[in-house]
This record gives C-alpha cells, sequence and structure tokens, in this order.
C-alpha cells in the first residue's frame, strides 16, 4: 500500500489552507515555492514565519537559503510535542479522514 504524503500550509491568522499532494518528501521546496508565490501575487503579501515540526524536508539548505533571501523567520517546535502544532495536527487528522471515506464510498480495494 502506497504511504499519502502531503505537504500542506497553513495561515496562523485566517486558518486558511493549501494542500499539495506530493510523492515525495523532498518535493516539498517545490509546493513551498508555489505557496510563496500564491501569497506573494493573490495577497500581496509575504510570508513572515514558517512553524514547522522538524520533519526533514524542510531542513535542507535549499530551504535556508529560501528563508534567508525572502527574510522568513524559522520556528522548529520542540521535538516529539505535537501539542505545539495543534492547527496542523487537526487538519491533518480531517484530511486523512476525508480521504479514508472517498476511497470507502469508491468502494475501492484495501490495497489502495
Amino acid at each position: 500500500m502506497k504511504e499519502i504524503i502531503s505537504s500542506y500550509f497553513i495561515d496562523d491568522f485566517t486558518r486558511s489552507g493549501h494542500v499539495y499532494l506530493i510523492s515525495h518528501k523532498s518535493e516539498a521546496l517545490d509546493c513551498f515555492i508555489r505557496y510563496t508565490n500564491l501569497v506573494k501575487n493573490k495577497l500581496s503579501t509575504k510570508i513572515k514565519a514558517l512553524r514547522t515540526d522538524r520533519g526533514c524536508e524542510y531542513l535542507f539548505e535549499q530551504f535556508k537559503k529560501i528563508y534567508d533571501e525572502k527574510g522568513i523567520a524559522r520556528q522548529l517546535t520542540i521535538p516529539y510535542t505535537p501539542q505545539q502544532n495543534g492547527v496542523a495536527e487537526r487538519r491533518n487528522r480531517t484530511l486523512f479522514d476525508m480521504v479514508r471515506l472517498m476511497m470507502t464510498q469508491a468502494n475501492l480495494p484495501i490495497s489502495f
């Protein structure tokens, strides 16, 4: 069974989010660049901070360069404390519950 991987970004103020389905965690950088462009073009603002749970996909050197170039503050949560990232954890659970429900309704085999 293939694991569902997603990269999503949630605005702390409005709680709006954007989900990107990806095949590998290494694609998270491209998703972040697309998201920053979306925020810049549609909202005419910039990202001030990015809070992550110390996932290795957000700690690559390329991410550090983008943080520095765009003036984005990095906020890393304390290891093994999902409570600090509660909004994202709840969103993650909601998304996966919705995916499971859609798969059940479509009568897909368990292998999916």
